[in-house]
């Protein structure tokens, strides 16, 4: 295998995919900002800019994900049953100790890939990590759009990374649903799921005949109906009574939250709204997408309302990959919101980040200490200085 130094070396990241002003992005669309010094500001006025290093090692992991030979293992994961997933999907940094994991064959062949390259021991430990939570965040998608895959359908084509290693779900959305490969009703699925209203109704009109009847069971469109989602739109489609609108429990993503948005605002019920970003919020603390979105549109009450019941939850989101970088700066600001008990969960977690060899693409032994350093006296009682 041919020398890999691109991965660390300076031309590489020169000559990489990189616009430092449009990777320089906030934390959270900053589209409502409040008075100068709010607590809003303080929190979303935060730009993050992921390392060059942390971008080149993201962008070689995908390159290796993308490889036949480790497509190939994608595909036959899509064929066992999600359900086996969930447990491997919780975490971002534990090591994969069970034999039997279904992850692991994906595991075992990028590791060999790693090693395989001329480059030195702490880059291909740097390397393996960024690995770990590339092949996760592919999982996970995967897990969150079981409904829609098809065994021989090749999603990962389409998927829209961004720089710091994530998948953008509603760009990926965008293209799956042009994707003429896949079958109309798959786009359909997808574009219900996402309210890409331009792209609904295309699709719909493409769609065979019997569409107009609702009572159909079989056929192409049927399997729209399977969701939530799907039902909703598949019924506003045929013109039935309108239905409620999908409860706050069944939002997932942004590209549902910005039609929400657009519902409530052209029908004056601004009370729902308030409810609908903090309920969408609480339904999807694990989901960084949804829970930036939100926080960037409420008001200074709605944000200091949310830190009251989930500021642990989302400072939590800050010590694990792509923004462990950003985790003080966030600390910094939720201090107010963070109890005793708060603190020492939080600090028994990167604790063990720490001590653990698959998180190597990140300093947690610094962080713990100026985590400690910055944490009020009142939090550090019956913790062992680690300093």
């Amino acid at each position: 295998m041919p020398k890999l130094n691109s991965i660390l070396t300076v031309r590489s990241i020169q000559t990489a995919e990189y616009n430092s002003q449009s990777c320089c992005h906030r934390i959270f669309s900053s589209e409502i900002l409040t008075h100068r010094g709010s607590l809003k500001e303080k929190i979303m006025n935060t730009l993050f800019v992921p390392s060059l290093l942390n971008m080149a090692l993201s962008k070689t992991a995908i390159s290796i994900c993308n490889h036949s030979d480790v497509k190939i293992l994608f595909k036959e994961l899509k064929e066992k049953p999600f359900r086996s997933l969930d447990d491997e999907m919780l975490g971002i940094c534990e090591p994969i100790r069970r034999r039997e994991c279904v992850l692991q064959p994906i595991i075992q062949r990028i590791t060999a890939r790693v090693s395989a390259l001329e480059i030195a021991a702490s880059e291909k430990q740097a390397l393996r990590a960024v690995l770990r939570s590339t092949v996760k965040e592919i999982c996970r998608w995967y897990f969150d759009h079981k409904d829609f895959l098809s065994i021989d359908f090749d999603e990962m084509k389409s998927f829209h990374w961004r720089f710091e290693g994530t998948i953008n779900r509603l760009k990926t959305a965008q293209s799956l649903v042009q994707r003429q490969d896949a079958s109309i009703s798959t786009r359909l699925q997808i574009a219900c799921h996402y309210c890409l209203m331009v792209d609904i109704h295309k699709l719909w009109e493409l769609a065979p005949s019997p569409k107009e009847y609702p009572d159909v069971k079989n056929g192409s469109l049927s399997d729209i109906r399977n969701s939530v989602w799907g039902l909703y739109w598949f019924e506003k489609l045929c013109k039935l009574p309108t239905r409620a609108l999908p409860h706050f429990p069944d939002i997932t993503n942004v590209g549902q939250l910005l039609y929400l948005l657009e519902i409530y605002s052209i029908s004056d019920e601004g009370y729902q709204k308030k409810d609908l970003l903090m309920l969408a919020t609480l339904n999807n603390l694990a989901d960084m997408d949804v829970v930036r979105f939100c926080l960037s549109l409420m008001n200074e009450y709605e944000m200091h309302k949310m830190l009251r019941v989930a500021a642990y939850d989302i400072l939590f989101n800050f010590s694990i990959w792509p923004f462990q970088s950003l985790f003080l700066h966030m600390a910094d600001r939720m201090w107010a919101y963070l109890s005793k008990s708060d603190f020492h969960s939080l600090y028994a977690v990167i604790h063990s980040y720490a001590m653990n060899e698959s998180c190597a693409n990140f300093d947690y032994v610094k962080l713990l200490k100026e985590f400690w350093n910055q944490c009020p006296t009142q939090l550090k009682k019956g913790i062992p200085n680690p300093l």
